[in-house]
């Protein structure tokens, strides 16, 4: 269990906070989705064409999970991290943590052939004696998800509309400054959904961190809310966050286009081609 001011936080067997994630892929291919869940070894069939379970084994062996580096893993019991369902052409990955979800989304996103669509999630965090929330469908209703996150993302678009053409370093982290005073005005929702934006020639990598960052700020509001002080907000925690996430890293010149570019996306999702000096 986590504690922060000791308040103690469920958390999962491999040492990360307990957070509920839920993963969305359009199927656009059944079989050959079908085909590779079938050669992955950490892929175990629970029920035929229909629920799957992922564990920390074979391919994903060499994850790592820091939040517990002394936790000793084992070959005959391997940790599950997640289930697999196919519902209505779409798969879902359920997984139990933020720090999971960012695992799963490169590591499926080169197994599977299949583009994510969003991730909705619950903004809390549970103490050991809560009872947790069941039949993650009826709280994760889909028009409303979708209703926040367009309201979202309205506001970054005009935000983005004051800022036109090639825009310098500054000029750059003046939107991402606009956006975490904007998104102060808002209270946390409960649930909430984060829409990948795959646009032409993006970098990946630049996807997968832009989640992590976002997913992370999340958590954090959350745990100091748990913690005992709700008025800690997203542009308390983005510092924070960049901080503890990259480190000396930034010193590195060859990762500081990949950092701005992903941190763009994480505060305000800005269009490629609109901070070209990032890309």
């Amino acid at each position: 269990m986590d504690q922060t001011s000791n308040k103690r936080f469920l958390t999962n067997e491999t040492g990360e906070i307990y957070q509920l994630v839920r993963l969305t892929y359009p199927i656009t291919h059944l079989k050959k989705l079908m085909q590779a869940l079938g050669q992955l070894a950490c892929i175990r069939e629970e029920i035929k064409g229909r629920l799957w379970a992922w564990y920390w084994d074979h391919e994903c062996a060499d994850m790592r999970f820091q939040s517990n580096d002394g936790f000793e893993k084992t070959t005959m019991h391997p940790i599950r991290l997640a289930t697999l369902s196919i519902k209505e052409n779409q798969l879902y990955i359920h997984l139990s943590s933020f720090k999971r979800a960012c695992m799963a989304v490169p590591f499926f996103h080169q197994i599977l052939n299949q583009t994510i669509s969003h991730a909705d999630f619950i903004n809390k965090i549970f103490a050991p004696e809560e009872t947790l929330p069941i039949h993650l469908n009826k709280i994760f209703k889909n028009e409303e998800l979708n209703q926040s996150a367009c309201k979202r993302t309205d506001l970054y678009a005009q935000i983005e509309k004051q800022y036109e053409g090639n825009l310098t370093t500054q000029e750059a982290l003046d939107i991402m400054n606009d956006v975490v005073r904007n998104e102060n005005k808002w209270e946390m929702p409960y649930v909430e959904r984060y829409i990948f934006q795959w646009l032409p020639e993006e970098n990946p990598q630049v996807i997968f961190m832009a989640f992590y960052l976002f997913m992370r700020s999340r958590e954090l509001v959350a745990m100091k809310s748990a913690a005992g002080q709700p008025l800690y907000r997203l542009s308390d925690v983005v510092n924070e966050t960049l901080e503890q996430a990259f480190g000396a890293k930034l010193q590195d010149k060859n990762l500081a286009p990949l950092f701005f570019r992903a941190q763009a996306l994480f505060q305000g999702h800005v269009k490629q081609g609109t901070i070209n000096i990032f890309c």
